[in-house]
């Protein structure tokens, strides 16, 4: 018998020139952080695990229930990523979503920056790639 619940949160996936593409809408449950990392395993293949980023393009309520970004943490710092470019031009929430995701990437030491346009942060994940 499954106790699991349903997904909350939906996300794409696409992979251009070393960055993985990640269109993501909120809010998101411990179940949907499960998928989306299976999803990230089966699009590595597509990218230099030695030299890539992020550009996580976050849209709606982009916020995640208690406990949530922690798993998230533990899964991206096993990871090779070189930095995250966080755009949030389509975000609802994003005060409470830069406060989660500052904290938990800042205390993770994961390199990222916010951006307000997906072409600002795509810009600056070229940059990071270039070192």
């Amino acid at each position: 018998m499954s106790l699991g619940y349903s997904i909350h949160g939906t996300c794409q996936i696409v992979c251009e020139n070393d960055i993985i593409k990640i269109d993501a809408k909120g809010p998101w449950n411990f179940e949907y952080f499960d998928y989306l990392h299976k999803e990230l395993i089966s699009y590595s293949s597509q990218v230099n695990l030695n030299n890539y980023c992020v550009l996580l393009n976050l849209s709606g309520e982009a916020i995640v229930v208690d406990g949530a970004i922690e798993k998230h943490l533990f899964f991206v710092k096993k990871s090779t990523v070189k930095a995250i470019g966080i755009n949030l031009s389509d975000c609802s929430t994003i005060n409470i979503t830069k406060k989660i995701f500052q904290r938990g990437y800042g205390t993770a030491q994961i390199k990222h920056e916010f951006f307000q346009t997906e072409q600002d942060a795509i810009n600056w994940l070229k940059i990071e790639l270039s070192q």
